[in-house]
């Protein structure tokens, strides 16, 4: 997930020029500002990020495969058929997420906790799974003056950042989300912690 994105795009040219063998990558895409999955594919490979994979093998863009969704849906918003064109996938790389650092509380946990809950349970569906691979950031602890190299506890529970966000109307969560966050200082750091 998350290919488009800056990160995405390094890490599928990294995949794709220091694992050669590599049978196919797929790419969960949706459709943004009413351009398709195939557009944005088209486009993915005319980044720039992929001239050197252009110049020197051409042949393994050839490899990256779309599989329309959307992570803020259930299933991700694929068909069965989707799911099933994936059963041979080994490694999942979740890089998908709201970046934006004001978004409300509810988009942002559907963003970037709820679609992580997802994707497992569609990874659960895999029979050949070995690894998932979560993308975060170096920044889910911006409170902290000194940020140590170790998995910090959540700032709640899970049931209770799920439930709420299903649960409150929009214009009652906006007005709790400043002290409900607290001491995070805002819903993407707070949803990617």
């Amino acid at each position: 997930t998350g290919a488009t994105g800056f990160l995405g795009k390094v890490l599928v040219e990294r995949l794709l020029t220091t694992c050669p063998d590599v049978d196919q990558l797929f790419l969960l895409m949706r459709t943004k500002r009413d351009v398709g999955p195939e557009k944005r594919l088209q486009q993915l490979k005319e980044s720039q990020v992929f001239d050197n994979v252009r110049q020197c093998s051409p042949a393994q863009l050839d490899k990256l495969c779309i599989v329309p969704g959307d992570i803020t849906k259930p299933q991700l918003g694929m068909t069965g058929e989707s799911i099933a064109q994936l059963r041979n996938v080994s490694v999942v790389f979740h890089s998908a997420a709201t970046l934006k650092f004001d978004e409300a509380l509810g988009l942002a946990v559907d963003q970037n906790v709820r679609s992580v809950v997802r994707l497992m349970e569609l990874c659960d569906m895999l029979p050949n799974m070995q690894a998932f691979v979560y993308v975060s950031t170096g920044y889910s602890n911006a409170e902290l003056s000194v940020v140590e190299e170790r998995v910090y506890p959540p700032p709640a529970p899970l049931e209770q950042v799920l439930a709420l966000a299903e649960a409150m109307p929009e214009d009652l969560m906006a007005s709790v989300t400043k002290k409900y966050i607290h001491p995070k200082p805002n819903t993407y750091t707070y949803t990617k912690a």
